[in-house]
């Protein structure tokens, strides 16, 4: 944003307690646009409502913020390749927690 891009934020991790508003305030500090149900179980729907709502309005980076992940929880990963198919993202970016230590080769 401070570069003049045009950035909003979905919030589509419908799985953490708290994560939209936490997300909603986030985006308010910044003073960057933000989309996202609060009631709405479907990630998938929101992040497709989401990436919608900023491509018809122009926006150059949209982020969309989805639930963690973890080994255990297959349905988090196919719920991934959902949004990921649903949304088509120029890039995808994994973020993954700094103190997992050796557990990250398994």
């Amino acid at each position: 944003m401070k570069r003049g891009w045009r950035v909003g934020l979905v919030c589509a991790d419908t799985f953490r307690a708290g994560a939209f508003e936490q997300l909603m305030m986030n985006a308010a500090k910044i003073k960057c646009p933000f989309f996202g149900h609060k009631n709405e179980t479907d990630p998938v729907k929101i992040a497709e409502e989401g990436v919608t709502f900023f491509r018809e309005k122009k926006f150059e980076i949209i982020i969309v913020d989805t639930s963690g992940r973890h080994k255990q929880e297959e349905s988090l990963f196919n719920e991934m390749l959902q949004v990921e198919a649903t949304i088509k993202p120029d890039t995808s970016i994994f973020v993954m927690d700094g103190s997992i230590g050796q557990a990250c080769y398994a």
